[in-house]
């Protein structure tokens, strides 16, 4: 027994040093319960299997009445998909000492990893039932309804482990989640500002707060969560990010690319920060700058194929069709079933008269993605610069059949009708579209300007439109 063994040693790493020179030179250290825990739930953490069987050997050497070395070695087994051992053990200790609550966490994480939810619930509940003010032990509760689909639930106990202790990090981005799922984004805001009025230092707080406000468009006031999480903590490059979002979904370019540029004071450029950064640029009409930010994006991630198609765009606004061809050919090589990719390079071809190869591009996209609000429209109007009326109807009537309701298909029938003058048709696909859409007839007389003079059109927009809105 080495008796200058200093008590006041409680780092987990001397211990280990010291328990690991012990096992090394034969020689038997004395380590107190705790110590041995500390030891024993390092090696558990760190998945070292092997001396984490040494040290509860150890421990139950040293202390054979302590119940705790029994729970540490069920855990082991646990861990090592010894599950039957596990809970032998875990029934021996219930005879032994029924109140302990550590018994009930560790049987339910074992039906837990057995994807034994309701079991596992049971066992988290009878662990609560012993000690009712430990959060963890809600926090595994939910954890468990959340897997099996039971959010309401799992909000329930993550409140109440909150009430226990605000500080945990765990339960708050837990219910955010759980929010989420459940789009219940106005809960969330609700539930945020009053745990904030209590906890005003909560960086995760506010900035589950200012996720929930930006995905209701309630920008300003996420961009005010995101400004109070860099006053609690500057180097959050995260809220940085969000912010910057939140600001480019308000217009402001400008701004939204300073906040971008500030994450890099505080972490390495990312390849999407970049990129968002390219597309400030771009809706900002500053096209050479854009692709300097795309092509960085690329470099730092050469998969980001949204990059290729913003170098694409802003080529195309520049002029230079064929790198604007070359760099989204890039894009639908690397990801060929995306629609969006598709319909960029028809519109690319279409605008540059190459009506053919724009009309393989649409009628891709009309399979990918045929309930597309807009693509039985453009092949429509595809069809119409080619003269192919005909083909144009049979385009639209096929997309209603798909989105009956869709008020643009209803439009451009009116404008395919109207040309070959079948009046019926025209003015009864104008209501649909009128009734659906009020607002947006105007595509109508873009397509035929000659209609908006018409009295039967000027009525039939007084009846659904002004006459509605009069009333």
């Amino acid at each position: 027994m080495d008796e200058d063994f200093d008590d006041e040693i409680q780092d987990p790493t001397e211990l280990v040093i010291r328990f690991e020179e012990m096992i090394q030179q034969g020689k038997v250290y004395f380590f107190d319960v705790e110590e041995f825990e500390t030891i024993i739930n390092f090696y558990l953490e760190t998945d070292n299997h092997a001396f984490t069987d040494l040290a509860i050997s150890h421990a139950v050497g040293q202390h054979p009445a302590c119940v705790t070395f029994q729970l540490k070695k069920a855990q082991l087994y646990a861990s090592t998909d010894k599950t039957r051992r596990a809970l032998d053990i875990l029934d021996s200790i219930e005879e032994i000492e029924s109140s302990n609550a550590e018994i009930h966490m560790t049987r339910g994480a074992i039906f837990s990893k057995m994807k034994l939810f309701d079991k596992s619930i049971v066992e988290f509940k009878k662990a609560l039932s012993l000690d009712n003010g430990n959060d963890e032990i809600h926090l595994n509760i939910a954890l468990e309804y959340e897997k099996t689909g039971h959010y309401s639930q799992a909000i329930q106990y993550l409140r109440k482990a909150l009430e226990i202790n605000p500080e945990n990090e765990n339960c708050l981005n837990e219910l955010a989640f759980c929010f989420e799922l459940t789009d219940q984004t106005e809960q969330a805001i609700a539930f945020f500002e009053e745990f904030l009025n209590e906890n005003p230092y909560s960086l995760d707080g506010w900035f589950n707060l200012g996720i929930a406000c930006n995905t209701m468009g309630l920008y300003e006031k996420a961009v005010e969560a995101y400004d109070y999480c860099i006053a609690i903590e500057p180097a959050f490059a995260s809220a940085y990010f969000n912010k910057a979002n939140s600001q480019a979904n308000m217009d402001l370019y400008k701004e939204a690319i300073t906040t971008y540029l500030e994450t890099f004071d505080h972490e390495e450029p990312e390849a999407l920060t970049l990129y968002y950064i390219g597309e400030c640029y771009e809706k900002l009409e500053d096209y050479h700058q854009a692709i300097a930010y795309y092509e960085q994006a690329i470099q730092s991630e050469g998969q980001l194929t949204d990059a290729y198609i913003g170098l694409g765009m802003a080529h195309d606004q520049l002029g230079n069709f064929r790198l604007a061809s070359k760099f989204i050919s890039h894009a639908i090589s690397a990801d060929p079933q995306n629609p969006e990719y598709h319909y960029f390079m028809g519109d690319l071809l279409r605008k540059n008269g190459q009506l053919d190869q724009a009309l393989t591009e649409y009628l891709l996209v009309s399979e990918i993605a045929p309930d597309n609000t807009m693509i039985w429209v453009d092949l429509a109007e595809l069809y119409d610069q080619m003269e192919n009326y005909n083909e144009a109807i049979k385009t639209l009537l096929h997309g209603l059949n798909l989105q009956p309701q869709n008020p643009n298909i209803h439009y451009r029938l009116t404008v395919s009708y109207a040309r070959f003058d079948r009046k019926n048709e025209a003015h009864s696909h104008f209501i649909a579209g009128l009734e659906s859409d009020p607002e947006g007839y105007q595509m109508v007389f873009e397509a035929l300007p000659h209609l908006r003079y018409k009295f039967e059109y000027q009525e039939l927009i007084y009846i659904y439109v002004h006459k509605k809105n009069s009333n």
